[in-house]
């Protein structure tokens, strides 16, 4: 439990009761006051322990709210000792111990402090929690998700850069709960400049697929990102016709969408277009035949005047049946441009 503070009380912190002292150390980190901080640590060390009714401690507090003089007084822990007598090797480890356990510390939603700083952007917080503790990044919550989980899918893009300069291979690619990676959630969010971080760094991450099947082109036409997927298309993924779980593939998200759709024009199978669909509801072709037809005719109705009608054959939209000459015709002049 927080407690009031009163800067103009002069009373010994030592005298005071240790509860009180605690639940001061937690408004102090809240409010980012880092002279009442360093009195309370120096004075009532063991109000370090402090936790919130949430599970925080006042590293929790601080990282969240970005108050960078806290965070780094509760990593130095118990130094800011006036009485240079107890600046003793045993003293330093004893408090060197007291702020690494606060780096562990997790709140009621299984959060680290790091988790906290991340989430909320706090670029210079980050730092000082990895310089730490660099295990700290591997720290999982709940949910399953990293501190690199949550700045990619908050969009901090500072914060991202920074996590992946310690990161290892593995903890870049670790999943939470619903197996999505950071790179799933910066393109679920639109994150464009993250998801391109990440691909610098991870460029298998561009293949990997959720529980649910979903790749990270799902998840950017889905967001409507059309940098992010014109991005994606230029790396030549073979993921384009590949469904989820629901036998939905990215290109049909791009035609339900309208986002990406023009980009088919450069694919080098037609063959690859029309099985998009066979293996999907006809009520999808119907709901949103106006933006096939209108993305087919602005690619590919300048190549003859029965390719659209191919288009749709193909897509069974109608009973036109072209000869296998124009099929054939519509396939040559679509791979040459």
């Amino acid at each position: 439990m927080e407690w009031p503070l009163n800067l103009n009380d002069e009373s010994p912190l030592d005298k005071m009761p240790l509860e009180k002292n605690k639940g001061m150390l937690l408004s102090a980190a809240r409010s980012g006051m880092d002279q009442m901080v360093a009195r309370l640590l120096t004075e009532s060390p063991d109000s370090i322990d402090a936790v919130d009714g949430e599970g925080q401690t006042a590293l929790h507090l601080a990282a969240r709210h970005g108050h960078d003089k806290v965070v780094a007084q509760l990593l130095v822990g118990l130094l800011a000792s006036p009485n240079p007598m107890k600046e003793t090797r045993a003293f330093l480890r004893s408090a060197r111990a007291a702020s690494r356990k606060l780096i562990d510390v997790v709140d009621r939603f299984g959060r680290t402090a790091l988790h906290l700083a991340a989430t909320h952007g706090h670029e210079e917080a980050v730092a000082q929690l990895l310089a730490a503790s660099p295990k700290a990044l591997g720290a999982t919550d709940m949910e399953g998700m990293t501190a690199l989980h949550w700045a990619a899918r908050e969009g901090h893009e500072e914060v991202v850069a920074e996590l992946l300069a310690v990161a290892k291979p593995r903890s870049i690619d670790r999943v939470d709960s619903h197996g999505m990676n950071a790179l799933h959630w910066a393109a679920r969010k639109g994150r464009t400049q993250i998801a391109v971080l990440l691909l610098a760094v991870r460029p298998q991450l561009a293949y990997s697929i959720d529980r649910r099947g979903n790749s990270i082109l799902h998840f950017a036409i889905e967001s409507r990102r059309e940098e992010l997927v014109a991005r994606l298309w230029k790396m030549d993924l073979d993921v384009w016709y590949a469904g989820n779980t629901c036998s939905v593939t990215p290109f049909h998200l791009a035609v339900k969408h309208d986002c990406g759709v023009e980009l088919l024009q450069w694919s080098s199978s037609f063959d690859e277009i029309a099985s998009a669909f066979t293996a999907y509801d006809k009520l999808f072709l119907e709901r949103y035949r106006p933006v096939m037809e209108k993305q087919c005719k602005s690619l590919w109705g300048q190549l003859h005047a029965d390719v659209v009608p191919t288009v749709f054959e193909y897509l069974g939209f109608d009973d036109v049946r072209p000869t296998t000459q124009n099929a054939k015709k519509m396939k040559t002049s679509h791979s040459s441009s």
